[in-house]
């Protein structure tokens, strides 16, 4: 009964036997991720963008934690910490606004155009031009 020749194909390596294999329709995973589950990249983008009070030259403001954190990192380097000053550079050059050889670059120019009215919203269409400034060092 249990003889090669009964199966329809050989059992094996990356071809399990199909009792043990999933059925049409159905998954190994059941409940799947549950609807309006968040991942962590949004969850990071949600607390960093939110306002925290703040106060600067005797004002209160209100920043968004990131804008608070930069802050205080430039300050830090400012005040002579090697740590903050060298994560200050390595955010510039990830960010583009600093070149390795430590050339600061100029940022790029923004230019907004609004175009015709959108006939089926009723709103102008902006058109953003960004023009690099040519590299000067070559």
């Amino acid at each position: 009964m249990n003889d090669e020749s009964d199966r329809p194909y050989q059992v094996g390596y990356k071809k399990p036997p199909q009792r043990t294999r999933f059925k049409k329709g159905h998954s190994g995973n059941a409940r799947g991720r549950p609807k309006g589950s968040l991942n962590v990249t949004t969850i990071l983008q949600e607390v960093l963008l939110e306002r925290v009070p703040v106060k600067e030259n005797g004002q209160h403001r209100s920043l968004t934690k990131i804008e608070a954190t930069i802050k205080q990192m430039v300050h830090k380097a400012v005040s002579g910490d090697a740590r903050a000053r060298q994560q200050l550079i390595d955010l510039l050059q990830n960010v583009g606004l600093l070149i390795k050889d430590g050339t600061p670059l100029a940022p790029p120019t923004l230019h907004i155009h609004f175009l015709k009215p959108d006939a089926t919203k009723g709103t102008t269409v902006p058109s953003v031009v960004r023009e690099e400034k040519p590299d000067t060092n070559e």
